[in-house]
């Protein structure tokens, strides 16, 4: 009997094991509609894993939790990858908006073509991404503090609560192999041209598709850019 035991000890925690110390594995769905994961329909609870692609349909949204506890939320007409690079989870957005909350020692990031958005500090935050347009993205510090920056140049910029920065989308040096569509933002290069105060309301899980961000004409011209010396 105690053989018996022990075994059936042995092979629930080999079991457990791959579930919990699998670092392809990065969180969940909690709820999601015309959404495919890897292709096919998700549904609540499904496991996402490094490597997955989302596609949001128009009128979809899926809610995700990942394994550092940050909630993501994809809005509609968004597609996007999910991967692990070292300890970091990240969210490759190509086209589409998104919001995300993070908490203490998080280990989230956003990639904007070559541009990083995360919490300062891995504090906790809110924040909200958004591909505008072929040529324009926006990111907004809902809640918290943000820090963008750019690869390409290794510039750096904090959001604090309320404030946006409008990026523009510029194709990437030529090269021998055709340069991917700009749409897709695969290859492109961004660069950071001004931060201005965006009165933020939208809430980190309501639906993007009527509330998009966007900075006015008004505040991009008043706009001044933290890298002017």
């Amino acid at each position: 009997m105690l053989g018996r035991r022990m075994l059936a000890i042995v092979l629930v925690c080999l079991i457990a094991v791959p579930v919990w110390g699998d670092t392809n594995l990065l969180g969940t769905t909690i709820s999601a509609n015309s959404t495919k994961l890897r292709g096919v329909p998700v549904i609540a609870g499904a496991t996402v894993f490094s490597g997955d692609v989302f596609e949001v349909g128009t009128g979809g949204a899926a809610w995700l939790s990942l394994t550092d506890r940050t909630r993501l939320h994809i809005g509609p007409g968004t597609s996007a990858v999910l991967a692990r690079s070292g300890e970091m989870v990240q969210f490759r957005l190509l086209r589409g908006s998104a919001s995300f909350r993070t908490f203490e020692m998080n280990r989230f990031e956003v990639w904007l073509a070559d541009a990083r958005v995360r919490s300062l500090s891995s504090r906790p935050a809110v924040g909200i991404v958004a591909v505008l347009s072929p040529s324009k993205a926006a990111v907004i510090a809902e809640r918290g503090a943000l820090v963008v920056s750019t690869e390409r140049d290794g510039k750096t910029v904090i959001l604090r609560e309320g404030e946006g920065v409008e990026v523009a989308l510029a194709p990437a040096p030529a090269s021998p192999a055709p340069p991917p569509p700009v749409a897709a933002l695969t290859g492109v290069q961004i660069a950071i041209i001004g931060v201005a105060a965006a009165a933020v309301s939208i809430a980190a899980g309501a639906a993007l598709s009527s509330a998009e961000p966007n900075l006015n004409q008004q505040q991009i011209q008043n706009a001044v850019s933290p890298f002017r010396p």
